[in-house]
Formats: structure tokens, sequence, C-alpha cells
């Protein structure tokens, strides 16, 4: 296996984003000037009949395509359903979307007519391809996302041939991007392994008051004193230093000032998706590890080994599924190792849960080697003191495959590709930028 190169983010390095998988210095450049720079399409397997006013009262949804731009996709949907004068549970969707961003997706809405969407005057939102349904959209109906991202200010622009080359041939690592961890505070990872591990005091602590660099300076020092008082439970004192748009923070510290060491009671001020963010942020961090020790290892990410987990592409529809598994072997390693050159199976690392199906040989050793090292079992997941946090978890592809299409234009770099859901658009552009997250 050849050497890799290794970045110099510290924020990469502390949630384990540390390989790159091309070798060539990057463009850096800057992302994000504007929203036209990051225009993403969905992808969904949805198939809807043609809207039809004498047959709405056949179908329980209307479905509809939604092109916005500086939308998040959580503040669209309330906007919708406020001006429609109905529940947000009502609207159904498949993926959210950042904010500074051009976004193309399909969303379904019950009991509300063709019309009534029609009357909507929402500034940069336009509705069209209206249909009915019988199904909700959902996550489960999301395939992936179509790309297009432009990097501006860009330098090396003779290495990005060579990346694109690399890149498309041999896939990249399929890491978790920085988003997940938070970007200015990448922390949740570390409060999840708190909460598995049943040290709900430390989950509040550090979610509370750990500082980062990246934050402004006020609530830099704030956290500070909290953390360096924390023996001395300084709640009060904590909601009058910290910010206000720190509501989460300001919440967890008002239920101890009036419940003392009532830590799960803090944890469950906070919403349900962002508690089990935090599980799930660790144990993406656990299989970042497990990738790493692996390439350190010299281990190959597409040449599998006796003992190792792999996944299936569906037959018929070409879409990768995580729950088809299967251990490699002697009697059926040449066969596993065809069905991966040609992108039909691919090599799995565990998103350590209570029933996840485990490697054995020298990935095997490997999964426990980092579990030991973080003390930390399977069984850790089901977890007693919040058993709604539970998780079972799931093994995933290692490497990502795709093809990318470069084009350079005025000192910019556009990039065009498509992901499978649950992959990030991030770890294409960090491996032409190699600068970080700018």
């Amino acid at each position: 296996m050849v050497k890799m190169r290794e970045t110099e983010n510290s924020v990469e390095k502390k949630v384990g984003i540390k390989y790159y998988s091309s070798m060539e210095d990057g463009v850096e450049g800057n992302l994000k000037k504007s929203a036209e720079d990051f225009i993403v399409r969905e992808v969904i397997s949805n198939q809807y009949e043609e809207y039809n006013e004498e047959k709405f009262s056949e179908y329980e949804h209307t479905a509809f395509k939604v092109k916005a731009k500086n939308w998040e996709t959580n503040n669209l949907i309330r906007e919708i359903s406020d001006r429609l004068g109905v529940s947000k549970n009502r609207v159904g969707f498949a993926g959210t979307k950042d904010k500074k961003a051009i976004t193309e997706q399909y969303m379904t809405i019950y009991n509300i007519k063709k019309k009534q969407l029609e009357k909507l005057k929402i500034k940069d939102v336009e509705l069209t391809n209206y249909g009915l349904t019988n199904d909700r959209n959902s996550l489960g109906n999301l395939i992936g996302n179509k790309f297009e991202i432009t990097i501006h200010d860009i330098i090396n622009p003779q290495n990005i041939s060579k990346i694109t080359k690399k890149l498309n041939k041999n896939g990249i690592i399929n890491y978790f991007g920085i988003q997940r961890f938070g970007t200015k505070r990448p922390n949740t990872h570390i409060v999840g392994k708190k909460i598995v591990q049943e040290k709900p005091e430390k989950a509040v602590k550090n979610y509370i008051a750990k500082s980062y660099p990246q934050e402004p300076e006020q609530t830099r020092k704030a956290r500070k004193e909290i953390w360096d008082n924390w023996d001395n439970k300084p709640y009060l004192k904590g909601l009058k230093k910290l910010p206000n748009h720190l509501r989460y923070e300001r919440a967890m510290l008002d239920h101890l000032h009036s419940h003392p060491n009532d830590y799960i009671g803090a944890l469950r001020n906070l919403p349900q998706n962002l508690l089990q963010m935090f599980v799930h942020s660790y144990q993406s961090y656990l299989y970042h590890k497990m990738i790493n020790e692996r390439i350190k290892q010299k281990i190959p990410l597409n040449q599998c080994t006796e003992g190792d987990v792999v996944c299936y592409t569906d037959l018929e529809t070409g879409i990768l599924n995580r729950y088809a598994t299967e251990r490699v072997e002697p009697h059926n390693k040449q066969k596993i190792q065809e069905m991966i050159d040609v992108e039909k199976a691919f090599i799995t690392a565990p998103l350590i849960g209570t029933q996840t199906k485990r490697a054995f040989g020298k990935m095997g050793e490997i999964e426990d080697k980092i579990l030991n090292k973080e003390g930390t079992k399977p069984r850790d997941f089901k977890i007693k003191s919040m058993p709604e946090l539970t998780s079972k978890g799931l093994r995933r592809e290692i490497t990502l495959k795709t093809q990318i299409k470069a084009q350079t234009k005025n000192n910019r770099l556009k990039l065009k590709f498509f992901l499978p859901k649950g992959c990030y658009a991030t770890l294409i552009t960090r491996e032409y930028m190699k600068n970080g997250y700018n």
C-alpha cells in the first residue's frame, strides 16, 4: 500500500479525518462566496402520480419539487407550514440542505391542494413538478445528491487533473464530514462518548463549558469560567455570562440551577435529534479511528483480507445496501474481490452498536484495539440512563467511488459529482483544496 498524505488541519486531526486519498498539493482557494457556488440536486426513488384535482381525494399527500436559494431545509419547512397555517409535521422530506446554497429537493405535504401551494410567494423559493402520492417523503427515499461546487482563488491548477484521475480511479476514504462533529466546536463525539459510557455529568460539562479557539472571545471566556468553577455548581453565574444565542446551553444551566445534579434531565432539555447526533458522532469517530489504523498497518482499503466484512450493491437498482453484508472467508475471497474490483461490493468498518456485525482476522483485531483503547464495548450502546439513545449500529463502506468532472476558468475550479446519501461533499473539496475549511 502506497504512503498516504496526512492532514495538517488541527480540527480534522481531532475527529480522525487523518489522511487524504491524493498526494498532490491542493489548489487552496475559498468555498461558498455565494449561494451559486454550492448547487445541490436531490435524487430520490419516489414515483408520483401526475397531479389531477379530480383525483386529489384518492391520495393523502401532494408532492412537489422545491428550488430554493439561501434556505436551510428546516427553516423553509417552517415557513411553508406557517404560511399554510398547518403543522410542520405534515411536510415530508428526504434530507436536510445547508442554507448558503441553491438546492433542489422533493417534499410531500399532507392534505394540501396544489392551488394552495401555488399561492405561496416566498422569497427565493420556487415550487414545481406537482404530483399525488400516498407515501410521505422520508430519508429512506433519498438515493443521493448531485453537486456543482465552485472553488475561488485557486493556485496550483496543474495538479487538478492528477487529483481528478486518482480520485476517479481509486475513490476516496469515506470519512464523515467535519460538520458531523461541529466546525467551530468539534466536540459532539466527546459528548457522545460520555453519554455512551454513562457519564452524564461529563457530557453536560463538555457541551456547556468546553471552549474552542474558533469561538468569539466573549463566549470562550464565559465557557472557561464555568469549566474552571464547575465543582462549585456555577449554574446561575453561567446563565449571566453565556450569550443569549446559546439557548441550548442556557436551557441546561437553567435546569441545573433548579435541579442540581440532574444531569440526565439537563441533557433531555436538548432536542432528541441532537442527542442522537452525539451518539452517532461518537460512532463516526470510532469508525474513523479504525480506518486510520487499517491504513497505518498498510492493509489496503480496496483489497479484502480474510475476516473483512463487505456490503453489496442491490442487483436491480445498483444502490448500495449496507445491510447486505458477508464476511470474507477462504472459500469466497476471490469471488468477493472480483466484485470489489467492479464496484459491486465494498469493504466496511463498523459504526459500533449493540448488534453490529464484527469483522474477524486483521480487521477484527483493529476493531478490538480501538475499542479497548477507548474503554468502550458494543454493549455500552444500550444506554440504560437514556434508552431512547440506544443504537444497534451498522457497517459502512470505507471507500467512496464517484466520477468527478473538474473544470477551471479565471482562477475558479468547478466540480461536478454525485454522492450516495450519507456521504459528504466536503470530502471531495478537501482533496482538491488541502487547506482545511475556508
